[in-house]
């Protein structure tokens, strides 16, 4: 009978301990939840240092065609030196890639023509002299009664066939610029430039019927470039268009050019139309003729569309995505559908707005952590 109390006793007590540890565990619930970490991404200050944010725009649909040119002469600065006559060269004083000035001495050229010339000259006044005493003699006769007006009239027409020839030689030397009576003729330069191209050297016979060019004078600051423009890419170029350059010769360089004259011809071979691109500017790092170019043409359409910096765009599974940016703690990442890249620029049909911010630079970074938090 004494043992049913304590049996109670003990149930009474089991039971309480059971109420007690569930109250407990009841209040801890809350409090665990309370000390629960929120998630969210947050730019250090080490890391805004690294990162570039810069505006999403709305810009003109900017399109880019790539073209092979190759540097050339610049033809309304090109001068062509050419000997008016054969001969024999006597002394050259200008080598291929020298600095010429207008004016200066190129080279020296014996003629037996121009000496012959020369002495055509000399005879023809000889002869004018003569006929001129002749003539005044008839005249005189003539006057006097002692020979007759045909004779005076003979003697005045051989004294106008001597001015006539003498007249004929001397125009034939003033075609030989800078000879001599020695026969010797002086090539000169006729423009300030470089020595494009020489054909001569010193003993070379140079004939009379030659016809290239002994000296080409240039003006490197002004070169041209020629450009292949493709049958199915005419459409896409048109002359003022501006283009960026750049020669195997200079990789890290880009000169800046614009399409002065497009040739409405094509060449029969290649199908190609050749596009003349004046330099802006090539005094620094001259391009030279005959180097090879790229040419990215920049056309410039109507239609617009919202733009970011290419170097913000992610590509990764298929997708491209771009990291807005709104504050320090307010970053987030956002799928985009692009509709092109053009350099600098990716223009986008939806995803991000005018007006918002992108991260384009260091943006992996913050990409990642996103991802994993």
């Amino acid at each position: 009978m004494k043992i049913k109390p304590i049996k109670a006793l003990n149930s009474i007590l089991i039971l309480s301990i059971a109420l007690a540890l569930l109250s407990s565990c009841e209040k801890a619930k809350p409090e665990a939840a309370a000390e629960a970490p929120k998630k969210g991404f947050c730019i250090s200050d080490t890391l805004a240092k690294m990162i570039k944010i810069e505006d999403v725009t709305t810009q003109n649909i900017q399109d880019e065609l790539q073209l092979n040119g190759e540097v050339s002469f610049n033809e309304d600065k090109v001068s062509k030196v050419m000997s008016p006559t054969g001969g024999q060269v006597l002394s050259v004083h200008a080598n291929l890639g020298d600095y010429v000035k207008k004016g200066q001495v190129l080279a020296t050229l014996k003629s037996i023509e121009v000496a012959s010339n020369y002495n055509e000259i000399a005879t023809s006044k000889v002869d004018v002299d003569i006929a001129r005493k002749a003539m005044e003699s008839a005249e005189s006769l003539y006057k006097t009664g002692i020979s007759s007006e045909r004779e005076y009239m003979q003697a005045k027409e051989e004294y106008s066939k001597a001015v006539a020839n003498n007249a004929k030689a001397r125009t034939v030397i003033d075609v030989y610029s800078n000879a001599n009576a020695k026969g010797e003729i002086t090539l000169r330069a006729p423009a300030n430039g470089y020595v494009l191209d020489k054909k001569i050297v010193e003993g070379m016979v140079v004939r009379g019927d030659n016809t290239d060019a002994l000296f080409t004078i240039g003006d490197m600051a002004e070169v041209w470039v020629l450009a292949n423009i493709y049958e199915q890419d005419l459409a896409k170029v048109h002359e003022g268009y501006a283009v960026k350059i750049k020669a195997l010769a200079y990789p890290d360089r880009v000169f800046d050019g614009r399409i002065a004259k497009i040739n409405t011809v094509l060449d029969p071979l290649s199908k190609t139309a050749k596009a003349r691109i004046q330099l802006m500017n090539n005094t620094t790092t001259p391009l030279r003729p005959q180097m090879f170019t790229t040419v990215t043409v920049f056309n410039t359409e109507q239609q617009q569309a919202v733009t970011v910096p290419s170097s913000s765009v992610i590509f990764e599974f298929g997708k491209n995505y771009v990291v807005v940016y709104k504050n320090k703690c307010s970053v987030d990442i956002r799928e985009v559908a692009v509709l092109k890249a053009s350099g600098y620029n990716t223009y986008i049909s939806s995803g991000v707005k005018s007006g918002e911010k992108v991260i384009s630079k260091g943006q992996l970074f913050i990409y990642n952590g996103l991802k994993e938090g």
